[in-house]
């Protein structure tokens, strides 16, 4: 944690970090709207989808475009693959043994959102397979639209090309899938990897933007208006997303083509604006930057701990009285924290640094 971060990245982080756990507080007698609960748990996803998408993008737009793109790529695999497996591979062999029951092969192959009962293993982990997959598929396939299209286009015209045809397959397999085979919204839509792969590669556009028309992408990011269009297409998405799907009206098309094509487009906006929020760096050097980037930096151990540790502690809970559940509540951030911590110190890290001592 010890470079300098961005700190409206780590905000946005965090933000969606609370909301996930909101959204699996449902083990608590909280009173929260349940409607609430819901989408913010879909909305925040998608924040880290887009996020995801940008931040491991300009990776991927520098390495195809370089003069040894293999030698470029390898490297990501490498960073990938160390960031992605040893943590999430030692949380299911973990479960496994404290339950007493395997996790199917589908879980260590990214594949288990084709498959509910082994999605039922790790439930908040079936968003793991649509980054999995976007991490090791869209490079090569990056770098042989780039390279055809490079062949008339100039190297920015030929990257926004490779990235719009790579986004706009997924959306267009979205249609068909929805209108041809009537999939429920969650499950059927939702959690499908070939249909999904479009919001982190908004993500992957974003990054596009910041890299061959940087003054534009600040000037985005630093107009009110970004801020006020994001959060007017969240509140929006909300009125149309509740009544739709809490009240028994049905799956209708436009939610389960649409929703995840929109909620990827306002949380690239906010992205944008938080990343260019000036008046952020008032917190540079303080407790606040300290706690936001420390619990930002937990985010993937927090991921994929939370979810049994809610579980676990909420039995102890069930019946409280409305005081008693917040604090159990507050207990299972409390557990999920330094158990993440404990996770970034002694394995994230290390592996961390491992990385740079592998020969690629």
């Amino acid at each position: 944690m010890g470079k300098k971060r961005n700190i409206g990245l780590d905000i946005a982080r965090v933000c969606a970090m609370v909301l996930v756990w909101i959204n699996h507080s449902g083990f608590f007698d909280l009173g929260l709207d349940p409607r609430f609960m819901e989408y913010g748990g879909v909305a925040c996803i998608e924040v880290f989808f887009v996020l995801s998408g940008f931040l491991v993008g300009g990776r991927m737009l520098r390495a195809v475009t370089s003069e040894q793109p293999g030698k470029k790529l390898k490297e990501f695999y490498v960073n990938r693959l160390l960031r992605t497996l040893p943590l999430y591979y030692l949380v299911l062999v973990g479960l496994g043994v404290l339950r007493g029951q395997r996790p199917s092969v589908l879980n260590f192959l990214f594949l288990h959102g084709f498959n509910e009962n082994a999605l039922g293993f790790l439930p908040p982990a079936w968003s793991l397979p649509i980054e999995a997959w976007f991490y090791f598929l869209i490079p090569p396939v990056l770098l042989l639209l780039y390279r055809l299209f490079s062949r008339k286009q100039e190297e920015r015209k030929a990257v926004y090309l490779s990235v719009a045809v790579i986004a706009l397959v997924p959306f267009l397999l979205r249609c068909a899938h929805v209108l041809l085979n009537d999939p429920v919204w969650d499950y059927g839509v939702r959690k499908q990897v070939p249909v999904r792969m479009d919001s982190p590669m908004l993500g992957v556009f974003l990054a596009a933007v910041k890299l061959y028309a940087p003054k534009k992408y600040r000037t985005l990011g630093k107009s009110l208006l970004t801020l006020l269009a994001s959060a007017v297409g969240f509140v929006a998405m909300y009125l149309w997303f509740v009544p739709t799907l809490r009240e028994n009206i049905g799956n209708p098309d436009g939610i389960r083509i649409f929703l995840f094509s929109l909620l990827p487009v306002f949380s690239g906006l906010l992205i944008a604006w938080l990343e260019n929020a000036d008046w952020l760096e008032i917190f540079r050097g303080t407790v606040i930057e300290t706690l936001i980037c420390t619990v930002s930096s937990l985010g993937y151990s927090s991921f994929l701990l939370h979810y049994p540790i809610f579980v676990w502690i909420s039995e102890y809970f069930i019946g409280a009285s409305f005081y008693y559940s917040w604090a159990g509540f507050g207990l299972a951030i409390g557990v999920t924290l330094v158990l993440s911590w404990l996770s970034w110190r002694f394995i994230e890290e290390p592996i961390a640094k491992l990385k740079d001592k592998i020969p690629v």
